[in-house]
C-alpha cells in the first residue's frame, strides 16, 4: 500500500519551491538588469563617438588661437573650415583660387561663407590671417599662366594685397556646437550662425549637462584654447531602463579626446 505525503512534507515541499523559484527570477532579473545596463553603456559610448567624430572634423583643423568665437562648458563657437587653397592671380575685384590646389566639400556660399586670406604685411604689421566677406558666389576663373581657376569676389583692397599669387586662403563657416533641450530630453547638436538656420541634432538624449568641453595641453592639463592641443569631450549620459519604467539609469562618465592639429605649443 502507498503512503501518501503528509501534510507538513507537502508544506515543507512547497516552501522549498518557493525559495528555489525566488531565487531563479532574481537571478534572471539580474541578468536582464546587467544586459540592460550593458546595452545601454554601449549605447552611450556610440553617441560620445558620434560627437567625437564631428567635432573632430569640424575642429581638429582650427586654429584655437584664431578660430574660437566662444566656449563654455557645454558649447564652442568656430570657424568651421569648408575649403582651402592658394591664389594664382586676380581679376577685376576677385581673387583666383587655382583649380589643381584646392580642396573642399562644396563650393564657398556667400550667403553662409567667409574667407581667411594669409598676408605678409607691410612695414607696420606682419604676416596675419585676415578675415573678409565673401562678395558674391564663385565663378569660373584663370590663372596668370592660363590655368583654370575659382574666381571669389572679395574688397578692392584686398585683391590689391593678394595680387602677388600664391597667397594661401581659407573658406570658412560660423558654427556653434552646444547641448540644447528638445521634447524633454537633451541633445547635442550644431548649427550655422547664418540668421535663419536652426541647430540639428547629432546625437542624444543625454543627461542635464551631459556635455562637458575642456581644453588641455599636451601634458593634459586644463589650459586657455589658445594654448590648448587636446579637446576633451566628456559625456555624463543618463536613459531609462525598460525593466524599470520611471527609473533612469546613471551611466559613468565617458571620455574622449580630440587632437587639435593647429593647437598650441605644449
Amino acid at each position: 500500500m502507498t503512503r501518501g505525503f503528509s501534510l507538513v512534507e507537502l508544506l515543507v515541499s512547497m516552501a522549498l519551491l518557493g525559495v528555489v523559484a525566488g531565487s531563479v527570477t532574481t537571478a534572471a532579473l539580474s541578468a536582464v538588469r546587467t544586459a540592460d545596463r550593458s546595452r545601454e553603456r554601449a549605447r552611450q559610448e556610440s553617441m560620445l563617438r558620434e560627437v567625437a567624430a564631428v567635432v573632430e572634423r569640424e575642429v581638429g583643423d582650427v586654429s584655437p588661437a584664431l578660430d574660437v568665437g566662444g566656449f563654455a562648458a557645454e558649447s564652442l563657437t568656430y570657424r568651421a573650415g569648408r575649403g582651402s587653397g592658394v591664389t594664382c592671380g586676380v581679376e577685376g575685384g576677385a581673387v583666383v583660387l587655382r583649380d589643381a590646389a584646392y580642396r573642399a566639400w562644396r563650393l564657398p556660399d556667400p550667403a553662409r561663407d567667409s574667407l581667411l586670406v594669409f598676408l605678409t604685411g607691410d612695414s607696420l604689421s606682419g604676416p596675419a590671417w585676415v578675415a573678409t566677406p565673401l562678395l558674391a558666389a564663385p565663378a569660373r576663373g584663370r590663372c596668370l599662366d592660363g590655368a583654370p581657376g575659382l574666381r571669389l569676389s572679395v574688397s578692392p583692397a584686398l585683391v590689391a594685397r593678394a595680387s602677388a599669387g600664391d597667397v594661401p586662403v581659407r573658406v570658412f563657416e560660423w558654427m556653434r556646437l552646444r547641448l540644447y533641450e528638445s521634447g524633454g530630453s537633451w541633445w547635442v547638436g550644431a548649427r550655422s550662425l547664418r540668421p535663419g538656420d536652426v541647430i540639428q541634432p547629432i546625437a542624444g538624449p543625454f543627461a542635464v549637462r551631459g556635455l562637458l568641453l575642456n581644453w588641455l595641453d599636451g601634458a593634459g592639463q586644463t589650459v586657455a584654447p589658445a594654448d590648448a592641443r587636446l579637446l576633451e569631450l566628456r559625456l555624463l549620459a543618463a536613459a531609462p531602463l525598460a525593466t524599470s519604467p520611471g527609473r533612469a539609469l546613471a551611466i559613468d562618465t565617458l571620455r574622449a579626446m580630440v587632437i587639435l592639429k593647429n593647437g598650441g605649443a605644449s
